[in-house]
């Protein structure tokens, strides 16, 4: 057995033997009832999520990569995907880390605040954390624990892969559930590996207690998958929208007063 080789089967190993990853099917469930009227995207279908509303607008955090700065390919519908209704995109803001916000006309009561984690990489503390992808039971759906510290990720049809911390405000892991389509020859360009990115930048990570731990970031051809920052720069963004970092794309004079 190479090297290599022994190090995927320490890697597996150790992480069967890691009750961490054992997720109970109704605590996800609770998870997913409680968080999915936050989960809402652009079409077709590129997730995001709510990171806070103002009296007429859902503020929806998206990854900066799917978003062009030509105001003909700006998003103009949001979809609600609980419930599959749709909102107008009155304006758009790109921000610092890859994050840009949808302001969503909002047609029905304004949502409670949702809660950020805030995990730190310095510390060993780890949690558990699921993704949806952004629909619940799909095999798309990504279980995790995210430990910072030699911690291990399970997908839910694929094996075990180690978990590896990264910078200060970015972790990453391995996304197990998409290796076939990605090894097949390497292609970046792999309409597999093109539709997984659309379903996955962007989509909201959530620890057990309904909080935002981050957003995905990034599908390589190496099946990594990143957080753009930590969840509390996602709870900072009315104060960065009123920064002078924040690039305007669409509709600043209609949201700012409500800022």
């Amino acid at each position: 057995m190479d090297a290599a080789a022994a190090a995927d089967a320490a890697a597996a190993a150790a992480a069967a033997a890691d009750p961490t990853l054992d997720f109970d099917p109704d605590e996800l469930r609770a998870v997913y009832e409680s968080t999915s009227p936050y989960i809402a995207g652009f079409f077709p279908s590129s997730p995001g999520v709510i990171v806070m509303s103002t009296n007429r607008h859902d503020v929806v955090a998206v990854h900066s990569e799917l978003i062009s700065d030509d105001p003909e390919y700006l998003p103009k519908i949001v979809r609600y995907y609980s419930n599959n209704t749709e909102a107008r995109v009155d304006a758009v803001a790109k921000l610092p880390a890859d994050v840009t916000v949808l302001f969503a006309k909002r047609k029905g009561e304004r949502l409670p605040d949702i809660g950020f984690s805030n995990l730190d990489p310095q510390e060993g503390v780890s949690e558990k954390v699921v993704t949806f992808f952004p629909y619940m039971d799909t095999v798309a759906m990504f279980k995790g624990h995210i430990g910072l510290r030699n911690a291990t990720s399970r997908d839910v049809r694929a094996p075990e892969q180690e978990v590896q911390p990264s910078s200060i405000n970015t972790f990453t892991f391995t996304a197990p559930y998409a290796s076939v389509s990605f090894r097949k020859d390497g292609n970046e360009h792999d309409p597999d590996l093109l539709e997984t990115r659309l379903m996955t930048l962007g989509a909201p990570v959530f620890n057990l207690n309904g909080q935002i731990v981050g957003i995905l970031s990034d599908v390589g051809i190496d099946c990594s998958l990143k957080f753009a920052r930590k969840a509390v720069y996602l709870g900072e963004v009315r104060s960065q929208l009123r920064g002078e970092q924040v690039n305007w794309l669409k509709g600043e004079e209609k949201v700012r007063r409500g800022l």
